[in-house]
């Protein structure tokens, strides 16, 4: 890795960055041939995903608009503040138009603990940096250069130099107060503490400032069809109001258009996308940016998801691949039972919970049964900024619109994340299921008639991954129906406790830059999926070795077992910049590439038995430290 270079373009390169420049060079192929079809039907489509490619790529027009489109919502803004019912109804804007707000958002998800309902959930002001770059002493220079852009900002829309100077360290201070109000990436991860049910007025009487049914008037929501709402952090809404209340109208007014600008930038023409442009260089390290012709196919990716998904699997997604993943995911979850079954930690009430969770698990692979229908969106070839916040305002009214019915199990949806085009595999706690992404089966993660070792211990041990997911820290707390419920005996719990904080221990001691360490409790569910992972796939291929000898041979002097071990670890090679690392070890779940690459290995006894390594080599672990939780 020391002759591999970043692209200057990039934060970082690996296995899952090469996976997608191939992958964004297959969208591109299919964006581009949907933008030079002609005479298409509206509303379909080839049409939707071409038009907005084309409006994106219209940069003639988006600068000669410059903020024109978005002038009527920042003299909103000042209306916005006279009430509490104007604010409910300008803050729905945000959320529709914009993506979110700055001040409380509301959205409806499954219920964790009756889940086959939706309940609204009230959440926090919603902020572009994370919480470590607003509270951290250390990231003065992030918080600088993020102060300045917004100075630049606002002269560029207008502001006198004064007043911008003044508004952009106003700004900053109020996102400052939210991220410190705000849970930590740690407290995010625990279901339990972050349930609250509360009643309607209950939450009214907690953030008096705004109208909330006014809010949900405004989406069509009928208030009394719902006994009570979800809010995850109570005091952080406690909090929201006094930082309101000790602000101004006209400074509410001021945040308020920030957040306009901030969800239109990516929009806007020149000169807002050039100084957009050198904030991302300044807080990411990259020498330059990307082109904007990949900006806009990101984002049609990202906004078009499931069209344009679905376009991709038709494509370039083989069918014969789906079957092959789909028998290797049975070979995993049979050797994930008959492992439950063989635990010996594990109590017998626990351990038969366990078995029937896992019998449950739904696993699906690459793309979803039922598509998600965007045919009502209008995309115009010549509308950017409208077309982003059609689709917006689509995808969260849609959202809204499940309230009182029963609860849809869609699959394959979270844009970036679960789509058919994510190089992603995830497991989703509420539903017990498990999405495997049809751009994720490609090499290196995946290779057709392959090296069986090779397979078991890359996209095998990724299912594994996911399964376990359903067993770490967090998804132990959701049965084997998706419900947030304690199927755990009081010993068992403690032994599993005693188990992860050794992973704790192990990966605190990992150093990812010159005194920077990385952080074992934020990472604790990833490094429990990762030796569970690549213990499930080591245990499966152990057993396929048994039954099918004459498929493994000896290959460039390597034994199907280290030719696992060594897939396994170069799946997860890994280089950034030093900014990107930094971040990464104060807001990611995962370890470090380069961790994850080594440390799941020494929890198996396989891995010391492959290489010989004995005690006194560089790499033994000794056996005390090894845990063995899945």
């Amino acid at each position: 890795m020391d002759k591999v270079k970043i692209p200057s373009d990039q934060q970082d390169i690996g296995s899952f960055r090469l996976l997608k420049e191939n992958i964004d060079i297959q969208l591109s192929e299919i964006i581009h041939g949907a933008s030079k079809q002609s005479n298409l039907k509206p509303f379909t489509i080839s049409q939707q995903v071409g038009d907005f490619y084309k409006s994106g790529m219209d940069v003639d027009r988006i600068n000669k608009l410059g903020i024109k489109p978005i002038q009527k919502d920042l003299k909103q803004a000042d209306v916005a503040v006279g009430s509490p019912k104007a604010l409910a109804e300008f803050n729905v804007d945000l959320m529709l138009r914009y993506g979110a707000s700055p001040i409380l958002n509301v959205i409806p998800d499954v219920d964790q603990k009756i889940n086959d309902r939706y309940i609204l959930q009230f959440l926090l002001g919603m902020n572009p940096l994370s919480q470590d770059e607003y509270l951290n002493p250390e990231q003065k220079k992030v918080q600088d250069d993020y102060v300045d852009y917004i100075n630049k900002i606002l002269l560029a829309s207008g502001e006198k130099k004064w007043d911008a100077k003044k508004n952009s360290q106003l700004i900053f201070n109020i996102e400052k107060q939210i991220a410190e109000i705000s849970l930590t990436p740690i407290q995010l991860r625990d279901p339990v503490s972050n349930y609250h049910k509360m009643t309607l007025e209950e939450v009214q009487k907690l953030i008096p400032f705004i109208d909330v049914k006014q809010m949900l008037n405004k989406v069509n929501i009928e208030v009394g069809a719902f006994e009570s709402v979800l809010v995850r952090n109570p005091k952080g809404l406690i909090g929201t109001t006094k930082i309101i209340e000790n602000l101004s109208k006209d400074e509410l007014a001021e945040f308020l258009r920030w957040r306009i600008y901030l969800g239109s930038i990516g929009s806007l023409g020149e000169p807002w996308h050039s100084i957009d442009q050198e904030f991302t260089r300044q807080r990411s390290g990259i020498q330059q940016n990307v082109s904007h012709e990949r900006e806009i196919i990101e984002q049609t990716t990202s906004l078009l998801a499931h069209p344009v998904s679905k376009l991709y699997v038709k494509n370039y997604f083989n069918e014969s691949t789906r079957n092959d993943v789909t028998e290797m995911v049975k070979n995993i979850k049979n050797t994930f039972k008959q492992r439950i079954s063989n635990n010996q930690w594990l109590d017998e009430k626990t351990r038969n919970a366990a078995l029937l969770k896992i019998d449950k698990i739904d696993i699906q692979v690459g793309y979803p049964e039922d598509w998600i229908d965007y045919s009502s969106v209008l995309i115009k070839p010549d509308d950017y900024l409208g077309n982003v916040q059609r689709i917006r305002s689509f995808s969260t009214m849609r959202e809204f619109n499940k309230l009182g019915k029963p609860v849809i199990n869609e699959r394959f949806a979270v844009a970036n994340i679960t789509t058919p085009t994510s190089v992603n595999a995830a497991y989703m706690p509420t539903l017990n299921a498990v999405d495997i992404s049809a751009a994720i089966l490609q090499t290196p993660f995946y290779q057709p008639a392959a090296d069986k070792a090779i397979n078991y211990c890359t996209m095998g041990a990724v299912i594994g991954h996911e399964l376990t997911h359903g067993f770490d820290s967090m998804g132990r707390n959701f049965d084997e129906n998706g419900k947030l419920n304690n199927w755990w005996a009081d010993k068992a719990a403690i032994e599993f406790k005693k188990k992860t904080d050794m992973l704790v221990e192990q990966y605190n001691q990992y150093e990812v830059l010159p005194d920077i360490k990385q952080n074992g409790a934020l990472t604790v569910t990833e490094n429990t999926a990762d030796v569970g992972g690549i213990a499930i796939a080591f245990s499966a291929l152990e057993k396929d070795i048994k039954n099918h000898p004459s498929d493994y041979q000896e290959i460039d002097g390597l034994s199907p077992e280290q030719r696992c071990f060594i897939a396994w670890s170069q799946l997860w090679s890994f280089k950034a910049r030093p900014e990107r690392i930094k971040t990464l070890v104060n807001t990611d779940y995962h370890s470090n590439g380069n961790v994850r690459a080594i440390a799941p290995l020494l929890h198996l006894d396989g891995f010391f038995k492959a290489f010989d390594i004995k005690e006194g080599n560089q790499m033994w672990y000794p056996p005390k430290k090894r845990v063995t939780i899945w």
